[in-house]
């Protein structure tokens, strides 16, 4: 999936989603307390971008 997202086209403008677009990855290897701050990170940005 991320490897074919920046080719990704809005269809209601006709331009690449990515240049509205935040990502925040996170491996389920990782430990729970930095599982958990990806989803305060997310939040945090999405209320930035509201």
């Amino acid at each position: 999936v991320l490897d074919e997202f920046p080719h990704l086209i809005d269809p209601n403008t006709g331009k690449p989603l990515m240049n509205r677009t935040v990502m925040i990855a996170n491996t389920s290897n990782m430990p729970v307390a930095a599982r958990e701050a990806s989803v305060y990170t997310g939040i945090t940005i999405a209320e930035y971008f509201r």
